[in-house]
């Protein structure tokens, strides 16, 4: 009998406030297209009412009676808001509400593009992608987290390349007689007097934003290579000031404090430069006019050569790296911005190469030791090379 007592108590409760309640629903549609609106907020902050309208553009709100005030928002229309909205105890109340599109004209959108960082490993790698040659590279970014000082020790960690005398390289096994080098797209001559060549050591890696090696060849590459060519990009633009100042020393158990045989050196070839010692007299006769002198004139004309001839012995030093570089960077009047950066490198090596030479047997078949030579060849090279790049963006 109390089981059935609750229950009829309960019914009698939610009766009461069904009838407390009514219900408004609607459609909203667009002005336009009278096309159904989809997510149509619809909202009264103070009554906290928060609903939007589903696919078919309806909505559907449970409130008590009274008058409201709800405002209709959708990104592109304009808002509404309708005041004294009856809603009546126990009935649905209709409400249709029609929105109208927001027109506004957009002001001239400007679209700028900066130039993509070329010294990030991600843009070397977005170049070989793009590169319609085959082609290896290294960026700044992975070359800041090694020890090497200028582009001839970089190009040592380059799939497929090596480097001779720790400036000349190798490509795919071809001498650097059959590569080219270039600086921001300029094809560089040779550094060597008697060989095709270019030193790479005279550039600082310090002022490289990238290096890329393209193995095959391409319309838009000069065709003096089989090799491969190397296309260093420097910096254009410092991002802020800066000033450096290296310097090292090697030592070599062979030659450094050993006895250095070699001939008369002059004041200036620490520099790598000649004070005079090794030029010619004044008014030494040309090649065609010394074949054509008789013997006694030829003879007399030799003395006048400077005696240098002879060998000195010293003790061989031990090797001398230096490098200073700087960046500054220069804001123009009119928003431009200017960027100078340079670099000097020196290097100066004395080396000494012992060289064995013994051949054995005969025509005859004998196995006799024919000669026993042992060659002692005493190096002495200086590089001095200086870099300047002038910017402006």
């Amino acid at each position: 009998m109390k089981s059935t007592l609750l229950t009829l108590v309960s019914f009698l409760f939610l009766s009461v406030v069904s009838a407390q309640t009514g219900t408004l629903s609607g459609k909203v549609t667009s002005a336009s297209n009278n096309e159904a609106l989809t997510g149509v907020t619809i909202y009264n902050a103070a009554k906290k009412i928060n609903v939007t309208t589903d696919v078919e553009g309806r909505f559907s709100i449970r409130l008590a009676p009274g008058s409201y005030e709800l405002t209709f928002s959708l990104t592109g229309y304009k808002t509404k808001t309708i005041n004294e909205i009856a809603v009546t105890n126990g009935q649905l109340n209709e409400l249709n509400i029609v929105l109208v599109e927001q027109k506004k004209e957009l002001d001239e959108v400007v679209v700028t593009a900066s130039p993509a960082r070329r010294e990030s490993a991600t843009a070397v790698l977005s170049m070989q992608k793009n590169n319609t040659s085959v082609s290896d590279g290294i960026s700044s970014e992975s070359i800041k987290k090694s020890p090497d000082r200028n582009v001839g020790e970089v190009l040592k960690r380059v799939t497929g390349t090596s480097v001779q005398d720790d400036k000349y390289v190798i490509v795919r096994g071809l001498n650097d007689r059959y590569n080219i080098a270039t600086i921001n797209g300029a094809v560089m001559p040779s550094t060597e007097p008697d060989r095709r060549t270019f030193s790479f050591d005279v550039v600082p890696s310090d002022m490289i934003d990238n290096v890329l090696i393209n193995k095959t060849a391409t319309p838009d590459m000069p065709g003096e290579f089989s090799g491969g060519i190397v296309q260093v990009t420097t910096k254009d633009i410092p991002y802020k000031n800066a000033f450096g100042l290296a310097f090292s020393t090697s030592y070599n158990t062979i030659s450094t404090g050993k006895d250095f045989n070699i001939g008369h050196r002059g004041s200036l070839d620490y520099l790598g430069f000649d004070d005079g010692t090794r030029s010619f007299p004044s008014r030494f006769p040309s090649t065609n006019r010394w074949r054509a002198l008789p013997l006694d004139q030829k003879i007399e004309v030799s003395r006048r050569m400077y005696n240098t001839y002879g060998d000195e012995i010293s003790k061989a030093l031990p090797g001398l790296n230096g490098q200073i570089n700087f960046a500054k960077k220069f804001n123009g009047k009119k928003g431009g911005t200017y960027g100078i950066l340079g670099a000097i490198t020196y290097r100066n090596a004395q080396t000494i190469q012992i060289t064995d030479r013994q051949q054995y047997g005969d025509a005859t078949g004998t196995t006799n030791l024919l000669f026993d030579y042992a060659d002692t060849s005493y190096s002495f090279n200086t590089s001095l090379g200086a870099l300047l790049n002038v910017g402006y963006k």
